[in-house]
């Protein structure tokens, strides 16, 4: 029979075992809280910055109070990813060259606000990884044509200063607006107009409101140019929205570009002044003079296309060899209704996201169906053909090209025979 101290001493001993269990318990489920807490502050972070996100694609279509709580919101977002930047150029040794521009240049419409959608399709697909390849090195330029009278313009640079895509924005006013067209411009155009070929019908000089735009894009050029030196420059309007993946796809086409032609002239993926991209330096620059000389003689988006693809002695000494390229899908959409120049605009069949460019462009620069059936970029270097006149394609499973004189469009300026 046990001795009494024994027992006494065994019961302790339970008692000091059911204790520790019970304390071991108790300070389990206190670090379980602690650690599920953390991870639901965690997630409650996250949701209230994706909140800060969607708060901003939104807010243009709020009253005037929700949209002030909303810029609240994206405020204290900002200082805080503001911390996160700053950690970062500690890191920085030196900055890297801007890889691509996208230049939209704007002027107001009444009542109407085509600049907020585009700028907010473009959010929409802007890296906020740190560890994208584009982080720091794209910038959206918008710049304002109409100082002092351009609400849209204002607004959208409070909004977009201030949300977490700063970074990638550049709000700018074109201080240096010429608003009268050169005399040498203006000769030209006259001297141009009595050289057309006889039998031809004579195309008529573009218009006052024409040339202006022509000028205030050629003064966003080298505004890009100076500022940014970009690798790469992409022309935009600003009532287009970039379709959905567009972004993923402006960097297929600089890939595939630059691996079939490492020095091309440009690569094409919408209509108008859309989706142009082009390689930036001397080659933005070059434009921007162009744009100068010929203001008064064709619209913009006509003498881009004859600088790209070498229409005229002037542009096709320049181009030399070098390929223009065009992608087989539209990749912007328009969505504006009120034009910029015109008080009663032609309703025409935009073409939408995604549809082909085989018909939409000028035949110079239109995607070839019948020389890259299995290709979504021309000119290929698969079932290439060069058997009709003025194609510039490739060699088969080569990067040497056949260039070959374009046609004489006759648009009042001499071509090269």
């Amino acid at each position: 029979m046990p001795r009494p101290n024994a027992l006494r001493a065994l019961l302790i001993l339970i008692l000091c075992m059911e204790t520790f269990f019970i304390v071991s318990e108790y300070f389990a489920k206190e670090l379980m809280h602690d650690e599920l807490s953390s991870k639901l502050q965690s997630l409650q972070t996250d949701y209230e910055r994706a909140q800060a996100v969607i708060k901003t694609l939104t807010s243009h279509s709020t009253q005037d109070i929700e949209y002030d709580n909303c810029m609240k919101t994206v405020t204290a977002t900002q200082a805080e990813n503001s911390l996160l930047r700053d950690e970062l150029s500690v890191t920085t040794v030196e900055p890297v060259q801007m890889w691509l521009v996208i230049g939209i240049p704007t002027v107001s419409r009444n009542r109407v606000r085509y600049l907020t959608k585009t700028l907010e399709e473009i959010a929409k697909q802007l890296p906020l990884i740190r560890s994208d390849p584009l982080e720091g090195r794209l910038k959206i330029v918008v710049m304002n044509n109409n100082p002092r009278a351009h609400d849209d313009f204002d607004q959208s640079k409070i909004l977009y200063e201030k949300s977490p895509w700063s970074d990638y924005f550049d709000f700018a006013v074109n201080d240096n607006r010429v608003l009268h067209t050169p005399k040498a411009a203006l000769d030209l155009a006259k001297s141009s107009r009595d050289l057309a070929r006889a039998g031809e019908k004579r195309l008529r000089n573009a218009e006052p409101k024409v040339q202006q735009q022509t000028r205030d894009v050629a003064n966003l050029l080298r505004y890009v140019q100076d500022k940014f030196d970009p690798e790469y420059f992409m022309f935009m309007e600003d009532d287009v929205s970039l379709c959905t993946n567009g972004l993923e796809a402006i960097r297929y086409l600089i890939q595939r570009a630059t691996i079939f032609h490492g020095f091309w002239m440009s690569v094409r993926a919408s209509w108008g002044l859309n989706g142009i991209i082009t390689q930036g330096g001397s080659d933005v620059l070059n434009i921007a003079s162009y744009f100068d000389k010929h203001q008064a003689r064709r619209p913009p988006d006509h003498l881009i296309v004859e600088w790209l693809a070498g229409e005229t002695v002037e542009t096709l000494e320049y181009k030399g060899d070098r390929p223009h390229f065009v992608f087989k899908y539209n990749i912007f959409e328009h969505h504006g209704k009120v034009s910029s120049l015109r008080a009663k605009p032609k309703q025409w069949n935009w073409p939408v996201c995604w549809t082909s460019l085989s018909s939409a462009l000028f035949d110079v620069e239109s995607f070839k169906i019948e020389d890259c059936p299995e290709d979504n970029i021309w000119p290929c270097v698969f079932n290439a053909t060069c058997d009709e006149p003025y194609r510039n394609c490739l060699y088969k499973n080569t990067t040497e090209f056949i260039t070959r004189p374009p046609p004489p469009l006759s648009f009042g300026m001499e071509v090269k025979d």
